[in-house]
């Protein structure tokens, strides 16, 4: 029973399998092939780029997953594709292509110096990669180490890389003061030796000198280009330019540039440039009055300066006699106008100096120049002085002024010799001209100067006439016109060259004056003798109330008094005032008479309580 049931189970199951079958081969017959997935091409990648994700629907609008699920940057790899159930879609694959990373190459640069001109950053490699540096210039301000970094542009499979580049420190130099002089040297050419290696301690510092070199340059470019150096810097003739020196570190080669002015200033060379022979200015005798003045020229002999562009502007000083002239007179220029009697009425020495306005002030000076005070003569009374002797009619003219002076009678020759002789009866004249000026100094002309044969008698008076010590020959007493006195009786002044005695002369007690007058011009040929005798005034000193020593004396004369010794003066024996000594305030007193000449003097003595003269001889 149990097979039979077997045997159809069995046969049910036959049944059913080819049942079965036979409806899949139909079913199979009726359905479409699998659809592919497709996929846009990915790649190729750069190794370890970022890479894209994988899509997750393909462009045919297939959903599925990716095996591996990421893609790997750093190799090339294949991928699968599995769609998901239900879309008769088939799985597919995909390969990435992973191309190996470039480095570029570049060539280092060599260290730079501090300050050096930069070399350009290359955008493109050795091996033809292109990109960008950053920083994109290379800063040469500054010492140490500095990193480049270059970004390749995309696309390239290129990395990054860097470039350090190391910056040697420069020379560290100090520029020396600038060199200003005044061109002294005795050349005055503008140029001014100087010693440029001299400079060098300055221009380094602290720093060690063998570690460096040291450079000089006429410019600027061949400082900058290490050309044509100084060849002798020890001894190197400077003027007014820009002196440049180059600093080279021996050990890294780096080098610094820098500079300083050297100013040499050439001296100015005023000279005065008047005649020598018109050096004068004419005074009037009488008032003192400048009739004509001179005017001082000047020029600067300083030719050529260097510089025509830098020839200084000048200040001006003018000098007599070594003292400067006040402002604005004394400051107004290269001319000088002399309008005003010298000082001393016979000459001053003028001097200009020139100086400069610049920092220096250099200066220079003129040569001494001579200006001689003359004028025209002034005639003493009259003028002239006319002596009828037997027949020999004799003219003297008398004059005075500052000048020296010849005289010319009746348009004849010149002469020095104030005196005519022989001179015809009748009218003259005379005309008297200034030579120290070279007749600059209009003449003094003496019209209708009358010779006669009149004579002149000689002054009347008492022969033998008595005076108080101290008296002078204005006190004696005599009859006449224009009075003369002379030391001895006979010989007329101008001839034989003796001259008349001044008025105020001591009367020396024995000693006879001669006096002669002159009217009309005319002077006596006699003269009326005088002998005078001096007696003590009651308040002079009795005998022993003073004492004097040596006599004679070669140099210093000791004066001792029994009061103060208020004044002395000495006196020659033509009764000139030749020493004074003021205030004394002494009882004792040394007077030095080492500068008088040999002879006899005349000594009076002034104390608070009286007064004496005594005679000395000077050896």
């Amino acid at each position: 029973m149990k097979k039979i049931e077997f045997m159809k189970a069995k046969l049910l199951f036959l049944f059913l399998l080819v049942s079965t079958t036979i409806f899949a081969k139909e079913i199979s017959t009726n359905v479409a092939p699998p659809i592919i997935p497709t996929f846009n091409q990915i790649g190729p990648l750069c190794q370890n780029s970022t890479a894209p994700q994988l899509p997750g629907v393909s462009t045919n609008g297939i959903i599925g997953t990716w095996t591996p699920a990421t893609i790997n940057t750093n190799f090339t790899s294949t991928y699968t594709f599995t769609p998901s159930s239900g879309q008769g879609a088939s799985t597919t694959t995909m390969t990435v292509q992973v191309f190996p990373l470039v480095i570029p190459a570049f060539t280092q640069i060599a260290p730079l110096c501090e300050n050096s001109i930069a070399p350009i950053l290359p955008n493109t490699s050795a091996n033809g990669v292109t990109g960008t540096w950053s920083p994109n210039t290379i800063d040469t301000s500054f010492a140490g180490n500095q990193t480049f970094f270059f970004t390749p542009e995309l696309g390239q499979c290129a990395s990054p890389v860097t470039m350090t580049v190391q910056f040697n420190p420069a020379p560290q130099i100090i520029s020396p003061q600038n060199i200003s002089t005044c061109d002294s040297d005795g050349s005055n050419d503008g140029y001014y030796l100087i010693n440029l290696n001299s400079l060098i301690p300055d221009i380094l510092g602290s720093q060690n000198p063998t570690n460096f070199t040291v450079t000089f340059y006429e410019t600027q470019n061949d400082a900058v280009n290490l050309l044509n150096p100084i060849v002798a810097p020890n001894s190197y003739n400077a003027f007014t330019h820009t002196i440049w020196f180059g600093v080279i570190n021996n050990s890294t080669g780096c080098y610094s540039v820098s500079s300083f002015i050297t100013v040499v200033e050439q001296l100015p060379e005023p000279f005065i440039i008047n005649n020598t022979n018109l050096n004068s200015i004419c005074v009037d005798f009488a008032t003192n009055t400048v009739l004509s003045g001179l005017s001082l020229q000047t020029i600067n002999t300083t030719q050529p300066y260097l510089n025509p562009s830098l020839q200084p502007v000048y200040n001006y000083q003018w000098y007599k006699d070594g003292v400067a002239i006040p402002a604005p007179e004394g400051t107004s220029g290269s001319t000088y106008l002399i309008n005003y009697p010298l000082s001393n009425n016979t000459s001053s020495v003028f001097t200009l100096q020139m100086i400069s306005t610049n920092p220096l002030g250099c200066t220079g000076y003129s040569q001494d120049f001579i200006v001689n005070q003359s004028g025209p003569a002034s005639p003493i009374g009259i003028g002239y002085t006319i002596v009828n002797n037997a027949g020999n009619q004799i003219i003297t003219v008398d004059v005075e002024g500052y000048g020296y002076y010849q005289y010319s009678l009746d348009g004849g020759a010149f002469q020095y010799n104030p005196v005519f002789v022989n001179v015809p009866i009748g009218f003259h004249t005379i005309t008297v001209n200034d030579v120290e000026s070279n007749n600059t100094c209009d003449p003094l002309v003496l019209n209708n100067v009358e010779v006669t044969a009149m004579p002149v008698a000689a002054p009347t008076g008492n022969p033998i006439q008595s005076f108080n010590q101290g008296a002078t020959l204005a006190d004696i007493v005599v009859s006449g016109q224009n009075i003369q006195w002379y030391a001895n009786s006979t010989g007329n002044r101008s001839v034989n060259s003796v001259n008349s005695l001044p008025l105020n002369t001591i009367l020396v007690n024995g000693t006879t004056y001669y006096a002669s007058q002159k009217i009309g011009g005319y002077e006596s040929i006699q003269r009326l003798p005088v002998t005078v005798q001096t007696t003590l005034n009651s308040t002079n000193f009795q005998n022993n109330t003073f004492a004097y020593s040596p006599n004679p004396v070669i140099d210093n004369l000791q004066i001792k008094a029994s009061s103060q010794i208020n004044k002395i003066n000495v006196f020659n024996t033509l009764g000139q005032l030749v020493l004074v000594k003021n205030t004394v305030s002494s009882n004792e007193i040394t007077v030095d008479l080492s500068e008088l000449n040999s002879g006899y003097y005349l000594v009076k003595l002034d104390s608070e309580t009286a007064s004496s003269n005594f005679k000395i001889l000077k050896q």
